[in-house]
């Protein structure tokens, strides 16, 4: 909400889906899967 506020809705909704794309490209690349915990995440 805050990058909203600074930013304006259309270059917020830009910059969430390149960051979940980036995400997801890693996750495919690696071969890890999506976990809700922080538990998977490496320490």
């Amino acid at each position: 909400m805050r990058l909203v506020q600074r930013k304006g809705l259309k270059k917020a909704m830009a910059a969430t889906s390149r960051k979940l794309a980036v995400i997801l490209k890693r996750q495919w690349r690696d071969g890890t899967e999506f976990g809700w915990t922080t538990e998977s995440l490496p320490a």
